[in-house]
């Protein structure tokens, strides 16, 4: 089946990698996994997922196993990720506001003045 460009929606995309066996998937946040996935690795460990509430592929601390960021182009710079042992929340200042509220999508743009720590990217 061919799918237009214009006809995909990125919002409801779902890439996803899986680790040492099919049965180990890995989604992007709140994204259920497919039917091959072994469920019973869900919430467990530092996992939070919880399937009953719609939520997959999260920390304890709400912050996901993965990230996707889209470029409007190839010529667009990539996303900035943070130095060496600095986290995402020291370089993005923004970050916890979207983990909790999934609606200010511009916390990552670090063309956007106050928006990183400029000291704690590559």
């Amino acid at each position: 089946m061919k799918v237009s460009v214009s006809n995909l929606s990125l919002m409801k995309f779902n890439p996803f990698i899986f680790v040492n066996g099919r049965s180990r998937e890995i989604h992007l946040p709140d994204f259920a996994p497919t039917s091959k996935m072994d469920r019973t690795l869900l919430g467990t460990q530092k996992d939070c997922s919880d399937e009953s509430k719609g939520i997959f592929y999260r920390m304890e601390d709400m912050f996901c196993w993965a990230l996707d960021f889209p470029r409007v182009s190839a010529n667009e710079s990539a996303w900035r990720y943070p130095k060496e042992r600095s986290s995402v929340v020291k370089a993005y200042k923004k970050y916890n506001e979207w983990v909790t509220n999934k609606t200010d999508l511009s916390w990552f743009d670090s063309t956007i003045s106050g928006n990183v720590n400029e000291e704690e990217l590559y």
